[in-house]
């Protein structure tokens, strides 16, 4: 949390200078109700049968921009109350994003991304790659730094800084840090492609947070350091250097843009006894719209960042949406995402260990006067474990819901330029919200 403060204020203080231009304010703020069936989804401990729901979005942000910077904060906080358990479940999430142009040349970009899950009976966690887990609170940063150069008028050279770390309640999850750093090289082909290639190089470092575990009592003096404890079997403190080299090509036009990059991921363990591996990378994302239809796939593949229940995992993910603009005011937006993750570094000769997780998402917008909208969604999650320890829940649960909402402001504000561009050239909105993808 001290880490986010600093970055936020260190970002404040740079944009307070170029704030001539003003700021633009948008934002939103949701309330729905209904039925969810599967209550072990909250609260494995619960009776079967349907319960209450309710549900809180927020959406507030702020964008600053002139012609050689551009800033924005957006914190985001959503919550549910399920009424049969009196179980809460709440995710707070705040973003920035600092651009900097220094010459037509030269640029910087500074993003931090923090999520945090307070403790809970169950909930999914602050990332697709995180599985719903049953009690413990989550908190998760993903900073990066990019600095961008043009050495030439086709091509550009990044190179950027990432640093990432995750931190479980539960006792029995992997703590997580990663940093490291990749650099990219970006040469245009045509009048709307480029090909690209790239390295990068992770350093993580894993650690089970047990309590007893870790040092000892702190001593009566408050000056004197903590007395580390000798490691002891079964108490995970593991290291590891993750590299990927990848190619690609990328496209994009006033219709819609494509993306396939591809590579070999490498993971070393520098300490403990898990064995090394490798596995291919690939990247691949289509993105189109159309009179009153938009859409967008993807796909990636590779082995993760860590943290949770494995020190790295062979990690899949994939998702699609379509928006349908049915009338000038009535708009339907579908949504599926789903990722597995499969247990690396495993020297035995016992079965990996799998996580799968869905979510599937169909949401109904009626766009009234003033900003304000009529809403119904139904949403379906689900997780599958399988020979995972300390071991998951298998859950399903689907709920149906309908209330209002209320935006102001540019919906687009909160969005990279590129991005809003893109936005801008469709006649009319789908509904969905334009600062967080649901």
């Amino acid at each position: 949390m001290r880490r986010v403060l600093i970055i936020l204020v260190v970002t404040l203080l740079a944009a307070q200078g170029q704030a001539r231009a003003g700021w633009e304010r948008f934002g939103e703020v949701a309330l729905m109700g209904g039925r969810a069936t599967n209550p072990e989804m909250v609260d494995p401990e619960s009776l079967e049968g349907d319960q209450t729901v309710g549900s809180l979005d927020l959406k507030f942000g702020a964008l600053m921009r002139e012609r050689k910077t551009r800033f924005h904060v957006l914190y985001a906080p959503e919550g549910e109350y399920y009424a049969g358990s009196q179980v809460v479940r709440a995710l707070h999430l705040l973003e920035t994003v600092w651009h900097q142009t220094f010459t037509p040349r030269n640029g910087l970009r500074f993003s931090d991304t923090f999520a945090y899950t307070p403790e809970s009976a169950g909930a999914f966690g602050v990332s697709p790659l995180t599985p719903i887990v049953s009690g413990g609170g989550i908190a998760a940063n993903d900073l990066r730094a990019t600095w961008a150069a043009r050495p030439g008028p086709l091509t550009q050279l990044d190179v950027s800084y990432d640093d990432h770390f995750a931190k479980f309640d539960a006792p029995d999850l992997l703590d997580s840090s990663v940093r490291g750093g990749a650099i990219d090289l970006t040469r245009r082909a045509g009048p709307r492609g480029a090909a690209l290639v790239g390295y990068s190089m992770m350093f993580g470092r894993f650690q089970d947070e047990s309590p007893g575990t870790d040092i000892l009592p702190p001593p009566p003096d408050p000056n004197a350091p903590p007395v580390p404890l000798p490691d002891e079997e079964g108490v995970e403190r593991l290291e590891s250097r993750l590299q990927t080299a990848y190619a690609g090509y990328r496209y994009g036009g006033p219709r819609g843009h494509a993306e396939l990059v591809a590579g070999v991921d490498a993971v070393t363990f520098t300490t403990g006894d898990l064995e090394d591996d490798s596995a291919l990378m690939i990247r691949s994302s289509v993105g189109w719209n159309a009179h009153r239809f938009s859409g967008r796939l993807g796909y990636r593949q590779g082995i993760d960042n860590g943290g949770g229940n494995f020190a790295h995992s062979l990690a899949s993910s994939a998702e699609a949406g379509v928006g349908f603009r049915i009338s000038e005011a009535a708009s339907l937006d579908l949504s599926a995402s789903q990722s597995l993750r499969e247990e690396l570094g495993n020297a035995d000769d016992e079965e990996p260990g799998t996580v799968e997780t869905w979510r599937r998402r169909g949401q109904v917008r009626y766009r009234l006067d003033g900003g304000w909208s009529l809403l119904m969604a139904v949403t379906h999650d689900a997780q599958e474990s399988v020979d995972v320890a300390p071991s998951l829940p298998s859950v399903r649960s689907t709920r149906y819901e309908a209330g209002f909402s209320y935006s102001f402001g540019n919906p687009l504000a909160g969005q990279e330029p590129a991005r809003a561009a893109e936005e801008e050239e469709k006649e009319g909105n789908s509904g969905r919200s334009a600062t967080r993808d649901e």
